[in-house]
């Protein structure tokens, strides 16, 4: 293997591996070349080691986020697994044809009849003790205007009242 002497000195120039007498030491300046390529592959192992626990920590992350979402999935089906059972008890509930979401719309139309139902009694309610309140109220001359404040009361228009009111001032 013939290895061009000029390149040799040309870089041990720029190395600076000129010994004092001016003569070159081919052994010095081997040793130099080898040290440098070990430092650069040293540098470069360092930066690999750094990449590689980088690449670790992230396939445990990504490893433990697997296993959580195993768990995830797992428990999912168990819960759907729970939902088509109560679902397969609901249907009993429905009539013939009728999807699940449906009988929930007919189930809220339900609840909504059934509150204004309550809220009508409610008011009623309100309407008799506020005539009940005005009976005890009267005087003893008007008794007969018990039995209109009365029908008033019990009547579903309680703006029939507010007429009789207006029509003989108040009670």
């Amino acid at each position: 293997m013939k290895i061009e002497t000029d390149y040799i000195k040309r870089e041990a120039q720029k190395e600076c591996y000129w010994l004092q007498g001016g003569t070159f030491d081919l052994v010095t300046w081997t040793q130099a070349m080898m040290q440098n390529a070990a430092d650069r592959a040293g540098s470069k192992i360092r930066q690999l080691e750094v990449a590689l626990r980088i690449k670790t920590e992230e396939h445990d992350c990504c490893a433990a986020d697997l296993i959580q979402w195993r768990k995830s999935a797992e428990s999912a089906i168990g819960e759907n697994a729970e939902l088509r059972a109560d679902a397969d008890e609901f249907r009993k509930y429905l009539k013939d044809g009728e999807s699940i979401l449906g009988r929930l719309s007919r189930y809220n139309k339900e609840v909504e009849q059934l509150m204004r139902m309550f809220a009508a009694e409610r008011i009623a309610k309100e309407r008799l003790r506020d005539a009940l309140n005005e009976i005890l109220c009267l005087d003893t001359g008007r008794l007969g205007d018990a039995y209109v404040i009365a029908g008033f009361a019990l009547s579903q228009k309680p703006s029939a009242r507010a007429q009789l009111v207006e029509s003989q001032g108040s009670y």
